[in-house]
């Protein structure tokens, strides 16, 4: 028997939403019957015609036509392909680091730097570079036109915002309000994009090996490309199983091929998809994890030791894209850190019928929102004992049963799972792996012991992080 007390009723204005947090029902509503919730609530009413023609915004059969030519775009492969693009960025911004905070010398001094601010301009050249082929450096750049524009897409006036939550859709579409995004930063970036795609198109021979270029190119993959089959070491990211596998394929079959294509527009929007989701969550994530290696020095040694024992074993000290998913205490570094400051605060679905809600005695009514709280599961003493304190060890191979399946939700799960967590954790863990292997962290007197987040409907984000870093001799 399912637990009632795990589910409740809220409600969002005058619009009723159900909470779901039991295990064996997040699988049915995210895996099993993923059919009748296919669709996420965005959150308001509003709908801005470029943000809205993408993966993440995308519903019904555009969503399923989008979602099996971006999918091949993020198969293992193509991971490869831009590793050494993440790699390479990686080297510039270590140098550019150094010199800019005062950390290079023989002496070693030790700075306080406020890492949040470092890497959001990490995060940036990353994106530039892997998603554009842009070349910036934005510690030394930060009026550059692009980063401008970049920073101010999630941060848009006060008033915006207010209007996305009060205002009913006919008042907006009288205000000409489309999102609760910074439109002058869209509009930017689709004058930036259009003629960058066309460009690309015209020349198909010419490769670039970055994300615009193989979302291009996976227009037209064979329906067997489209669910990546290569197996990874850290695959309970997703929960998955064979099960799994299986629904998604189902999920994403597009039987007419003569429907399987991206519009400019559908390109556009994916494109400006890959800054507003991976911007913050890429910095945001490697801010709290040198925030934790800082405040648990056994860890960071522990860490450090992995990575520097890998790096010995190759013949030119770099890690290979092969061994980064290999490296278990750098996954479980970075599982638990994205468990204890979830990256979102919740899943949002719509029931597309009515739906009886397995043995509970509910019945989901068509259109009503279901809401699964992923933060307060991840932080439920039921699941992980101690859940305010950061032990990786829960997610070592050994302990990895004691996981219960669909408690663990970072990048959501079942064939609506983020679209570009493989990218995700490769450019993440390999940022964490050099920056590891080059600095120290350390408490310093200005680090905030809590954390004091912003307030945010969506996501978890920080002002700043101080910490004392040094260059490892």
């Amino acid at each position: 028997m399912y637990r009632l007390a795990k589910s409740s009723r809220v409600f969002d204005g005058n619009k009723p939403i159900l909470y779901v947090a039991e295990p064996a029902l997040i699988k049915q509503i995210l895996v099993k019957d993923f059919n009748n919730f296919r669709d996420r609530r965005i959150g308001t009413d509003m709908y801005h015609p470029l943000v809205d023609q993408s993966v993440s915004g995308a519903r019904g059969d555009d969503w399923r036509r989008m979602r099996s030519i971006v999918s091949p775009a993020f198969s293992t492969a193509k991971m490869r392909r831009l590793y050494k693009t993440v790699g390479e960025t990686l080297d510039v911004f270590a140098d550019t680091f150094g010199d800019v905070y005062g950390l290079a010398g023989a002496a070693r001094p030790v700075r306080e730097v406020d890492v949040k601010e470092a890497f959001d301009c990490l995060a940036m050249d990353v994106i530039a570079r892997c998603a554009f082929a842009s070349h910036i450096d934005t510690l030394n750049e930060s009026d550059n036109e692009f980063v401008t524009y970049a920073r101010a897409v999630l941060k848009p006036p006060v008033w915006r915002l207010l209007a996305a939550v009060l205002l009913p859709r006919f008042a907006l579409r009288l205000l000409d309000i489309k999102t609760f995004m910074n439109e002058e930063s869209i509009c930017y970036f689709y004058h930036l994009l259009r003629p960058l795609i066309a460009s690309r198109k015209a020349e198909p021979d010419v490769r670039h090996d970055d994300f615009v270029d193989l979302l291009i190119r996976a227009e037209r993959q064979p329906a067997s490309e489209t669910v990546d089959n290569e197996r990874r070491p850290d695959a309970h990211h997703v929960n998955e199983g064979e099960e799994e596998l299986m629904i998604e394929r189902r999920a994403l079959e597009v039987n007419d091929l003569s429907k399987k294509f991206l519009t400019e527009e559908e390109v556009i929007g994916h494109a400006f998809g890959f800054i507003t989701a991976g911007f913050d969550s890429t910095a945001n994530a490697l801010a709290f994890m040198c925030y934790e290696l800082a405040l648990n020095p056994d860890v960071q040694q522990r860490l450090y030791d992995e990575v520097m024992a890998a790096a010995a074993d190759t013949p030119d000290g770099e890690l290979g894209h092969d061994v980064l998913p290999r490296l278990a205490y750098l996954d479980a570094v970075f599982s638990e850190t994205l468990r204890l400051h979830s990256p979102t605060l919740k899943l949002l679905r719509v029931a597309a019928e009515d739906y009886p809600l397995g043995d509970t005695g509910i019945t989901i009514p068509r259109g009503q929102s279901v809401v699964i709280p992923i933060h307060a599961i991840h932080h439920s003493p039921e699941y992980y004992p101690e859940p305010n304190r950061f032990l990786p060890d829960r997610f070592m191979p050994e302990n990895r049963r004691l996981l219960t399946p669909y408690t663990y939700l970072p990048f959501g799960s079942g064939p609506r799972n983020c679209v570009g967590m493989s990218f995700a954790l490769m450019a993440t863990k390999l940022a964490l792996a050099r920056i590891v292997l080059r600095y120290e962290f350390s408490r310093s007197p200005r680090t905030p012991v809590p954390l004091c987040y912003e307030k945010h409907r969506r996501i978890k984000t920080i002002k700043s992080i101080v910490l004392n870093i040094q260059f490892r001799a």
